[in-house]
């Protein structure tokens, strides 16, 4: 295995200074983001020798119509598996992966061209930039997103620790909806629900995507006026199924 060294991160000025840009409609560097062109001085690149990534492997740059969501959230999280949550919401970690190491990627998964002309500053400073850290926030960020999935879903105690995951980056509702809502990056509460659809496939077989929409708003209407971060997943699974012959109404 090769070698790995401690990990760069972007300077908060040189994010400072590429948001107050973009944030003022400079076409310009919106060019040079569309063409993963961006330049850089030394000075805009920080060490951080707390963090020290677990291999060299680099994402897979989607093509066709491809993501591998599920298959880069993997690689991301295997090789920052030893990040802490202090570390995991640093915003120079993401943005340095986003701008620098993950450009090609950052490229073709969010290819700011098919972006109308207004939009395209906003739609740069959503995905490349973590600007905060609440879980809709990172849900936003092309590259936070896959680590915080696979950290959120991982479960050492399944015959495969990444099957809750694989259900996870399976439909784009999850990501909305999981670490967006209410419950935020509650493990178990993520756990509850995926394991709820993986193991009632034959209510799930069809209109899947207005199933579970229908399942997290019911949910997220108990997390209004309950803690629902006080239910374990056994609770949260016995919740999930008294929705289960509205759900199967739906079909």
């Amino acid at each position: 295995m090769c070698k790995t060294m401690p990990q760069n991160i972007l300077s908060t000025s040189r994010i400072d200074e590429l948001r107050k840009s973009l944030i003022r409609g400079d076409q310009k560097l919106i060019k040079r983001y569309e063409k993963n062109s961006l330049s850089l001085k030394d000075e805009d690149l920080l060490v951080n020798p707390e963090i020290t990534p677990l291999n060299n492997k680099s994402l897979i740059v989607p093509k066709r119509n491809n993501n591998y969501d599920f298959e880069n959230a993997k690689i991301l999280y295997e090789k920052y598996q030893n990040l802490n949550l202090t570390q995991a919401t640093d915003h120079r970690l993401w943005a340095y992966l986003a701008h620098i190491e993950y450009g090609s990627y950052m490229q073709k998964r969010y290819p700011i061209s098919r972006q109308s002309k207004d939009k395209k500053a906003e739609y740069i400073l959503e995905h490349w930039f973590l600007n905060g850290i609440s879980p809709s926030k990172i849900t936003r960020h092309g590259i936070a997103l896959l680590w915080w999935g696979a950290n959120t879903t991982h479960d050492e105690s399944r015959e495969d620790p990444y099957e809750l995951t694989r259900e996870f980056f399976s439909m784009l509702d999850y990501t909305r909806t999981i670490t967006a809502g209410t419950q935020g990056r509650y493990k178990e509460f993520a756990h509850a629900v995926l394991e709820f659809v993986i193991e009632n496939k034959d209510i799930f077989s069809n209109k899947k995507e207005l199933k579970v929409r229908y399942l997290m708003r019911k949910l997220n209407e108990v997390g209004g006026f309950n803690l629902i971060t006080a239910l374990d997943k056994t609770e949260l699974k016995e919740l999930c199924l008294t929705y289960k012959n509205k759900l199967k109404s739906l079909s």
